[in-house]
């Protein structure tokens, strides 16, 4: 693949992964209301469309690593970073401003996820405190 179809595809990539960021995080402010609802029954289907999104995410971040390593760059930040130093500057600060919006979208996403996450582990410690059982693994070799 030449270099300029690497770039056009990592670009591609990189504005893909936002628009998946974006779609996912009404998914996961909407995920958090089913939590504190506790509707089991529309958790599923959104948690299974959570999870395909984060799958393609997955996905997108390791070609984004092949397309670097075959531009002969780390596959990580540093990597990307340098990229960026060998670009023009128009291109290099269009390329820079998609992945700062990107790096933004995953660290609401994560907050987001973080937060269900601790709202799912609530629910669960108030079920076994209400059934007397315990879901810690430690707990069991007592």
């Amino acid at each position: 693949m030449s270099a300029k179809a690497a770039l056009a595809e990592l670009t591609r990539g990189i504005r893909a992964d936002l628009a998946r960021c974006q779609g996912l995080q009404p998914l996961l402010v909407e995920q958090q209301r089913l939590l504190a609802r506790t509707d089991a029954e529309a958790l599923q289907p959104l948690g299974e469309q959570i999870g395909d999104a984060l799958a393609a995410l997955e996905v997108s971040a390791g070609r984004r690593g092949e397309i670097l390593v075959g531009l002969g760059l780390n596959a990580d930040a540093g990597g990307f970073e340098r990229l960026l130093t060998k670009l023009p500057p128009a291109l290099a600060t269009e390329l820079r401003s998609f992945w700062q919006e990107l790096e933004a979208a995953l660290v609401r996403c994560q907050a987001l996820n973080e937060r269900n996450g601790e709202l799912l582990a609530s629910h669960r410690t108030a079920l076994d405190d209400l059934l007397g059982t315990t879901t810690n693994p430690y707990d069991q070799l007592r």
